[in-house]
């Protein structure tokens, strides 16, 4: 009797957490209304401006980025230059090596939208081709719901290389 009563009880905690999580703290904690707005609006106009904070290169540490970096995508156009920490598989020109260049470059996004809570909120996928090195840089951006953003860049010219920030109201 004492084990069917000890079952219950963990099973009870167990689904008491699983509810409560999202919304008591921790990992899962509840998203300021501000940030929860900014995600929402990007999702829904297409607009996404992207601040990055950190940079992780394969196989290497975290570093912080010491000059501001965005990502804007907006109306399925990309611009940004973010700077290049990784190792070269191929020789690239020096100004393509130390950075990962894409001025208003038209992009044809892959989104999923999940709802909040789960592993991320929106996901998009999508190529650059950079015509002068014929470089073609795939892009994986996960946003979720507090505001943070993932952003995964391969190569078939580089090692790749994931970006940390947040999403952010586009400057006027």
């Amino acid at each position: 009797m004492k084990k069917l009563f000890f079952a219950v009880s963990m099973f009870a905690v167990a689904a008491v957490a699983a509810v409560c999580l999202p919304g008591c703290g921790g990992s899962g904690s509840s998203v300021p209304a501000e940030a929860n707005e900014i995600v929402l609006s990007s999702i829904e106009n297409n607009d996404f401006y992207i601040q990055i904070e950190k940079i992780k290169p394969e196989n290497k540490s975290v570093t912080s980025t010491e000059v501001p970096c965005t990502i804007s995508i907006k109306d399925d156009i990309i611009s940004c230059r973010l700077p290049y920490v990784g190792e070269l598989k191929y020789s690239l020109s020096k100004k393509d090596a130390v950075a990962l260049n894409a001025e208003n470059v038209s992009i044809t996004p892959k989104v999923t939208v999940r709802p909040p809570y789960k592993k991320y909120y929106a996901l998009m996928e999508f190529t650059v081709r950079n015509k002068v090195s014929t470089e073609v840089l795939y892009f994986k951006i996960a946003v979720y719901h507090d505001g943070s953003a993932v952003v995964k860049v391969e190569s078939q010219f580089r090692d790749p290389i994931t970006y940390g920030g947040w999403l952010e109201e586009r400057p006027v």
